[in-house]
C-alpha cells in the first residue's frame, strides 16, 4: 500500500533521511546495518526513511555503507526498475 508522505529532507554525513509519520513497522530479524548503494531503508526507532550514499564514520573502508543502528530495507532501487 502506497501513501503520500510529506516531510523535510535532512542530511547527516553521507546519509539523506526524512522523518515520517509513524508507519507501524517493527524491527525484525531481517534488519541489518550494512546496506547497498541502491537500497532505501527504514529506521523504526526514528520513524525515518533514509539512504546512504557513501561511507559513514563507522564504515570499515570506503566501499562500505554502514549505519550505527540496524534498519530495515524499505525499497531496492535496482530490484524495482
Amino acid at each position: 500500500m502506497l501513501r503520500e508522505i510529506k516531510s523535510k529532507i535532512n542530511t547527516w554525513e553521507n546519509e539523506v533521511y526524512s522523518e515520517t509519520p509513524y508507519l507501524g513497522i517493527k524491527l525484525d530479524q531481517k534488519a541489518w546495518n550494512l546496506i547497498g548503494f541502491e537500497e532505501i531503508i527504514y529506521w523504526c526507532e526514528g520513524n525515518s526513511i533514509s539512504r546512504g550514499f557513501g561511507p559513514s564514520p563507522v564504515s570499515k573502508n570506503n566501499n562500505e555503507i554502514k549505519f550505527v543502528i540496524k534498519k530495515l530495507m524499505f525499497f531496492d532501487l535496482l530490484e524495482n526498475q
